[in-house]
């Protein structure tokens, strides 16, 4: 197991993961870089490249905010992730495609991870990456997706992703009103709870009742703020 968790530090610092092929535990969260972009880039390659054998992944606030990153990068980056056949758990909260046209892409990441449990995506809006779930995904246990258009527009989607998966617990950004946690409780068998993170939400104690009634008291209601 590896776990990497630094403030502003070089990549240098991250050149003994490329050897490290049996790893099956990687975490690298809370990095901030002062490297060149390209150092950057290279170091990161280097490093999963040879991931095969990964079984858990976290890739969260690292902070690039200087680099900017191309379509190429994106692409690369999603390519390699998505041969990582062995991942159980993935969470994946960068926001390093928010400028570039071809974002984070599910079809890429997703379509050969067929244990995946566990998966927590935080990322630019990027409904292509939502859209893959469902027709990749079957055996998710966990899903957090954040920073998502509203489920109003998408809730079939969603709907959708707990009919093929035995979700027990479900965080989203996006849920708003009595309907919506009604639709998410009746299409789901497995659901256990349904935490909510959001800026303002207008009737908590409405939205609670109407889970309760739609899953016979099976779901509980949590609320957190984004």
């Amino acid at each position: 197991k590896s776990e990497v968790c630094l403030h502003q530090i070089g990549c240098f610092a991250f050149d003994p993961l490329q050897y490290a092929s049996n790893l099956e535990t990687l975490i690298i969260r809370g990095a901030c870089f002062d490297d060149t972009v390209n150092q950057f880039k290279k170091t990161f390659q280097r490093i999963f490249q040879n991931k095969q054998k990964l079984k858990e992944l976290e890739l969260s606030s690292i902070n690039c905010t200087f680099m900017h990153f191309e379509d190429v990068d994106i692409k690369l980056f999603s390519t390699l992730i998505g041969k990582m056949h062995k991942l159980s758990s993935l969470t994946f909260h960068l926001l390093w495609d928010q400028h570039t046209h071809f974002k984070f892409d599910g079809e890429l990441i997703l379509a050969n991870l067929k244990d995946l449990r566990f998966l927590s995506f935080y990322g630019a809006r990027n409904s292509r990456f939502a859209f893959s779930i469902p027709k990749h995904c079957s055996q998710l246990e966990h899903l957090y997706l954040g920073h998502y258009p509203k489920v109003v527009s998408d809730l079939e989607l969603f709907v959708l992703i707990l009919a093929r998966n035995p979700v027990t617990k479900l965080i989203l950004t996006c849920v708003t009103s009595e309907r919506q946690v009604k639709a998410l409780c009746i299409a789901s068998r497995t659901l256990e709870t349904i935490t909510v993170l959001f800026d303002y939400l207008p009737n908590p104690d409405s939205i609670t009742k109407a889970a309760d009634e739609a899953s016979d008291g099976r779901v509980k209601m949590q609320y957190g703020i984004v």
